[in-house]
């Protein structure tokens, strides 16, 4: 596969995972920004697409290792942050 065909198409591993798949490639910033994203429900849909979208061109897919230890862990913080806005609205809402 050549450089230019690596940055095109879509991802499906970072639509389904995408800000656990974002910190496994060390961009914890990114991943971060993308996992309070997801907490505000207009914007939910979005996260998955627009990393499914980037990922190939914003990661270093098959140069560099994955750290799965960074990936569980934003998994368990992006669900913990999604929790807590689920049940915050739930509150507001009475």
């Amino acid at each position: 596969m050549s450089t230019e065909n690596k940055k095109k198409g879509f991802n499906w591993l970072a639509f389904i995972f995408s800000y656990a798949y974002y910190a496994g490639y060390g961009r914890i910033p990114k991943a971060l920004a993308l996992a309070v994203a997801a907490c505000i429900p207009v914007v939910f849909i979005g996260v998955p697409l627009y990393a499914g979208f980037k990922a190939n061109a914003d990661l270093p897919i098959g140069e560099q290792a994955f750290s799965w230890p960074k990936a569980i862990l934003f998994a368990v913080i992006g669900a913990s942050l999604f929790s807590g806005a689920m049940s915050l609205i739930q509150f507001m809402k009475g």
